[in-house]
């Protein structure tokens, strides 16, 4: 289940006092969902003073909000489309990213050609992140897939 040999838990959940400033984006699963979640965190990150994590943590938002995209159309939920969820997390020094979709399936890298015009996104988001994974909330649907930024 696990992108890196991190704990499945993200950093939040080792030590959630240490993450001072929150942003949280509920988001409809489609198609212009990532490039809202990517204005949504660079927006943040510049209220935040971290200008210099801006480009690198757009990208991972794009990447992970488009395979929840992605892997959400297929849901059934009841009564609509299930939404994808965003939060933003730091500590001054790192950029903690959480996107939750109601997919429970596990994201899978998958080892993309040349020619190949997608495919490539946690492979992105592996050379972007310290560390990645994702988790299943307990008591609930779908799971949690986090990526931990420490350098801009």
């Amino acid at each position: 289940m696990e992108g890196t040999h991190a704990p499945a838990l993200s950093p939040y959940h080792r030590s959630p006092e240490a993450w001072h400033w929150h942003s949280h984006l509920e988001l409809g699963a489609l198609l212009t969902a990532p490039s809202s979640a990517r204005g949504h965190a660079g927006n943040v990150l510049r209220e935040w003073q971290l200008k210099e994590f801006v480009d690198v943590t757009e990208m991972v938002v794009s990447e992970l909000v488009t395979n929840s995209v992605l892997a959400t159309r297929h849901v059934d939920w009841p009564g609509r489309q299930p939404p994808v969820r965003l939060w933003l997390h730091t500590d001054s020094a790192r950029v903690l990213v959480h996107v939750w979709d109601a997919v429970p399936a596990a994201p899978r890298p998958r080892d993309a050609g040349p020619d190949d015009e997608s495919g490539r996104g946690l492979t992105i988001v592996g050379a972007c992140a310290e560390a990645w994974a994702c988790y299943h909330v307990p008591g609930n649907s779908g799971k949690v897939t986090w990526a931990l930024i420490t350098t801009p």
